[in-house]
């Protein structure tokens, strides 16, 4: 298991991920009588604490299989509709040695120990153990995003400063952000999302408006030109810039391929 302040790489933290996630059978620690709370994952309700990460995460991407990234269906739905823009909504993050597919099911698998410690009761006699396993899962789980935010210092500046020295009750911003970079969501999505969306600062009301924002600006863009943003949260910006896109209010598409040629975007 990697250490706080050790340097490390892609093969110790793919090392430390596995060894982890095969060593710690924490289910056993779990008292079923006394956790019964689910969590409703797309048409699923998944009680985690009864899943394995590997059977958490197989269920998580089955959701999705569908489509692979929203970012992605969202630009090929302009292309397909004959958009002409080189703006992308989805960006291809440099992950070192780690493949797109590997990040998205390691993200799940650790999101099952958020969900089962957000869920699950343990035993009196193994609190102290099943402390311990959650505990490095948060920490793996901030090694990990680092790895990544590191690969990518210019655009994950602004995530990983937000996420410096986080809280526990900040895992759930983490595993997004690990999930965003997997899914090649835009970094200003990744961001809208992971940092300001699921904030555990926001009160309930909040979060509904923000949602209800998010929901209002989806609908009306399926209803006037049947584009499916899918589960993509957008940033403002990019609210605007698809919205300018689709009005032809965006910059003229000859300058765009100027600007490209003289500063190419990535």
């Amino acid at each position: 298991m990697i250490q706080p302040g050790e340097f490390f790489s892609a093969k110790d933290l793919r090392q430390s991920f596995q060894e982890f996630r095969n060593n710690y059978d924490i289910k056993k620690y779990v008292d079923p009588a006394k956790s019964r709370n689910g969590i409703i994952f797309g048409n699923n309700a998944l009680f985690p604490f009864k899943l394995t990460p590997i059977d958490y995460a197989e269920i998580c991407i089955n959701e999705y299989k569908k489509t692979s990234s929203s970012a992605v269906e969202l630009d090929q739905q302009l292309r397909r509709k004959k958009f002409r823009t080189l703006y992308r909504f989805s960006y291809k993050y440099r992950t070192g040695e780690l493949a797109r597919d590997t990040i998205v099911f390691d993200a799940y698998c650790l999101d099952w120990f958020y969900q089962v410690a957000c869920t699950a009761v343990p035993y009196e006699e193994y609190e102290e153990e099943y402390e311990k396993a959650i505990n490095d899962a948060w920490h793996l789980s901030y090694y990990y995003a680092q790895y990544l935010w590191a690969q990518n210092p210019s655009v994950c500046q602004e995530i990983a400063a937000a996420l410096s020295k986080p809280e526990t009750k900040q895992w759930e911003q983490i595993i997004s952000a690990i999930l965003g970079i997997g899914f090649r969501f835009h970094p200003l999505d990744v961001y809208e999302f992971a940092i300001r969306h699921i904030t555990p600062n926001l009160k309930p009301e909040q979060r509904k408006e923000h949602g209800n924002e998010q929901q209002k600006f989806k609908d009306s863009i399926m209803q006037m030109y049947g584009i499916d943003t899918g589960c993509l949260v957008l940033s403002p910006q990019n609210r605007k810039k698809l919205t300018d896109i689709l009005t032809n209010n965006d910059t003229p598409y000859i300058w765009q391929l100027v600007k490209e040629f003289l500063c190419p975007i990535h």
